[in-house]
């Protein structure tokens, strides 16, 4: 299986690029996405709850016809916060199947701090959490 790394869990990730892989799975595909949450606050409680599936509502016009489609989303395979489980986050990197790291992180989430440090996790950057992670990747060989 293509092991997938996303970071978050917005709408734009779940409705479009959580359904491209799930579209990829059908047409024989083998792809499973792990989604960390980007921020300390949150709660991923409802995947769990769900088994990780969701449901989307497709709207639009096909053959020039109205239509509209609910597709479960099947492609998530797990959640959790890489605040509360750093090992867990860091051991995605060493997994020899992760081939793609996606995220919907906008410029606000893409700065520069002087404050990060190697050593810290929830207070510094989306850049230095994912410097920290492909380096551990590069560690890892």
């Amino acid at each position: 299986m293509t092991h997938i790394l996303q970071f978050g869990e917005g709408n734009f990730l779940r409705t479009f690029v959580d359904h491209y892989f799930d579209v990829l799975n059908e047409e024989g595909g083998e792809y499973g996405v792990t989604v960390v949450k980007p921020r300390p606050h949150g709660d991923l409680s409802l995947y769990a709850r769900q088994g990780c599936h969701y449901h989307i509502l497709l709207c639009g016009v096909e053959n020039g016809q109205t239509v509209e489609r609910v597709r479960q989303i099947r492609v998530i395979k797990d959640v959790f916060s890489p605040f509360e489980e750093q090992e867990r986050f860091f051991s995605l990197a060493r997994d020899p199947e992760l081939a793609l790291v996606v995220s919907n992180t906008t410029e606000a989430g893409i700065c520069f701090s002087g404050e990060d440090t190697a050593d810290g996790f929830a207070a510094v950057t989306f850049p230095a959490k994912l410097t920290r992670f492909l380096f551990a990747r590069y560690e890892a060989g």
